[in-house]
């Protein structure tokens, strides 16, 4: 599996994650060489993805 750089994403954004999601389920994110974040695509579209959620 591969990462996406720290470096990569902040020059190509979003962009580099949705890449990698386009290939596998989950993309990693490394920080100076080590596998620190993943990153899954979120099958809610909206924050609120339900009528009748209210905050607490």
């Amino acid at each position: 599996m591969s990462s996406i750089s720290a470096n990569d994403l902040r020059i190509k954004g979003v962009s580099a994650i949705e890449a990698e999601l386009a290939h596998q389920p989950e993309a990693i994110i490394s920080v100076r060489g080590k596998d620190r974040f993943v990153v899954m695509e979120s099958p809610v579209t909206t924050i609120c993805g339900n009528a009748n959620w209210t905050p607490h």
